[in-house]
């Protein structure tokens, strides 16, 4: 096979409040405590250098914050949303 296939990065939210208290958030749209924000901001650097073509995240705000936090300023990606359970997924 000569195509080079897509390499796909994922990264989960930061800390919640019920990520503390080990709750089942789903659906809930909670914000991000100040340790997530930190660990967002930890995931930029994590990604440094790094380029993407396109930047997947859900419509709630702990996820959006934590994508905000994280992504490169000088390169920014197309965002775009998707809910979980849409389109057959």
């Amino acid at each position: 096979m000569s195509e080079l296939l897509p390499e796909v990065y994922l990264a989960r939210h930061g800390e919640t409040e019920w990520t503390i208290t080990r709750q089942h958030t789903g659906r809930t749209d909670l914000r991000l405590t100040r340790r997530g924000e930190d660990n967002a901001r930890g995931l930029s650097k994590r990604l440094r250098g790094l380029a993407f073509d396109r930047v997947f995240v859900s419509p709630l705000q702990r996820a959006r914050r934590t994508c905000e936090l994280s992504r490169r300023r000088s390169h920014e990606a197309q965002a775009e949303r998707f809910t979980a359970g849409e389109g057959g997924g």
